[in-house]
This record gives structure tokens, sequence and C-alpha cells, in this order.
């Protein structure tokens, strides 16, 4: 079984380093990804990528808004909010 996503897109809203009850880093982030067609008007989507520990660390020192980035990771179900999320594993900054 696969459990990957790669997404390409511009930093839409900053990191905010955030502690845990685990004293480990996380944070959130949105990325603007284009469509690749025109649904009604929409041309892109945003989505929330949570980042862990020295990625969420290195995305708030290097992101600003409009950076492009492409990040890897794996999709998983909250268990508190049974919402599914993007884990970020790996993320490049193209520029």
């Amino acid at each position: 079984m696969l459990n990957t996503f790669v997404l390409l897109g511009k930093v839409h809203s900053l990191p905010i380093i955030e502690g845990t009850n685990l004293s480990e880093n996380q944070s959130t982030m949105q990325v603007e990804c284009q469509r690749a067609f025109n649904d009604h008007g929409v041309l892109s989507d945003i989505l929330t990528v949570r980042l862990w520990r020295g990625i969420a660390e290195t995305c708030k020192v290097a992101c600003h808004i409009g950076t492009i980035i492409a990040i890897k990771g794996r999709i998983e179900i909250n268990i508190h909010t049974e919402q599914m999320e993007l884990i970020a594993e790996k993320v490049e900054f193209i520029r």
C-alpha cells in the first residue's frame, strides 16, 4: 500500500510554531496549489499541511508569503478530530 502526496504551490499563510504536550514542535501552513482545470471559476485550492519538528522550524525561518515550495508527505486521520490531515515529510524551497 502507498500513502503519499506531493504538492507544488505557493505559501498562503506562514507557519506558527506550537509546542505539544510531548514537547515536540509542530505547526500548520497553508499552501495554494493551482488546479489543472477551471472548475466553475475556481483556479486553485488552499490546502493545510501539518509540519513537525525540524521541518516546522525550517519553514518558519525560510518561508514567506508567495514562496514556491514542493512538499512530499503522507495522509493521516487525526484520532481526536477524525479529520484528514496532510503531514509533511520533506519540504523543498523552489524560490
